[in-house]
């Protein structure tokens, strides 16, 4: 599971490794620019109440200046950061990935889309491949 970072990288903001860089705000690297998703910004971790971490990061970002969080949502954003870092260790992408991926392999689960059928639309003048760093 990759983290979708196409919209972040393409707007300068740093990567780390497969996810959005943050701080313990959620802002990238880029000002004003705060990023939304299981902290890290990324795929994995475990998922906290919904919406829970959209709304206070909503608040710092609409009044374009960070608010002093409550102790309790750094710690809890510190132990889902952890929780996601042990998951990133554990399936950790492999070298070489790419090369594994057969025309049947699932590349969207959510619009169930295989390696197949974007290589054939990348084949008909679809675009260009995502760059290496997504």
């Amino acid at each position: 599971m990759l983290p979708h970072t196409d919209l972040a990288d393409g707007l300068g903001c740093a990567l780390d490794g497969t996810a959005v860089a943050v701080d313990a705000e959620q802002r990238t690297t880029v000002p004003g620019v705060w990023a939304a998703g299981r902290p890290p910004a990324s795929a994995g971790g475990p998922r906290p109440r919904r919406g829970a971490h959209r709304r206070p990061l909503g608040r710092r970002a609409a009044a374009r200046h960070p608010a002093d969080p409550h102790p309790a949502a750094l710690a809890s954003r510190r132990r889902l950061r952890a929780a996601a870092a042990a998951l990133d260790t554990a399936y950790a992408v492999p070298p070489h990935w790419s090369e594994q991926v057969t025309d049947d392999t699932v590349v969207c689960r959510c619009e169930e889309v295989t390696a197949g059928a974007v290589r054939a639309a990348l084949d008909l003048g679809a675009g260009t491949p995502a760059p290496s760093s997504c």
